[in-house]
């Protein structure tokens, strides 16, 4: 239980990065769209 409980931990941990990471590389391309624009 204990392995499973740090699995899931590591695994939403990469998420949120991944994600935080993502949205970053969005809004930078977004404001760099709108300043083209």
């Amino acid at each position: 239980m204990e392995g499973a409980a740090l699995l899931i931990a590591l695994f939403y941990r990469y998420l949120f990065y991944g994600y935080r990471i993502l949205a970053q590389a969005f809004l930078t391309n977004n404001c760099h769209w709108v300043a083209i624009t």
